[in-house]
């Protein structure tokens, strides 16, 4: 199993794994917090705030869509979840600044989302592929 980076949000301790789990652990004494299932590989880096968790799901055995996927920090319930249009294969690692979470996807854009309920606020073209990383 390859895990992502990891995050430390508040008193946790974040990571993904290819096996599409993300798992928060506390910081103070290492005993996991939470579990969950994101339903498929969990590979780029996560962002998150002391309050939420935001991870980009991949879908390589699901041949379901990508999304990110927003979870509450105190115990890992989904707080929103946020699909890409059918014209994108892959999302990269979320960023997140302010009220807003961004993403660059595999169709050449940049897309800004609400931090609060996962709307789509803008997508702008790059003009290049992109292979990831956070905006």
């Amino acid at each position: 199993m390859s895990h992502t980076g990891v995050l430390v949000a508040g008193d946790l301790a974040v990571v993904g794994a290819d096996d599409g789990t993300v798992e928060a652990v506390a910081v103070d004494d290492g005993k996991e917090a939470w579990s969950i299932d994101a339903g498929d590989h969990v590979l780029a880096p996560i962002a998150g705030t002391a309050d939420l968790i935001v991870a980009s799901v991949r879908p390589e055995t699901s041949g379901g869509t990508p999304m990110l996927l927003a979870l509450h920090a105190a115990d890992g319930s989904e707080a929103w979840r946020y699909e890409a249009p059918s014209s994108v294969l892959d999302l990269g690692a979320p960023s997140i600044a302010g009220d807003a979470v961004d993403v660059v996807a595999s169709d050449a854009s940049v897309r800004s989302l609400s931090l609060a309920d996962g709307t789509q606020r803008w997508a702008s073209p790059l003009y290049t592929p992109t292979l990831g990383s956070p905006p």
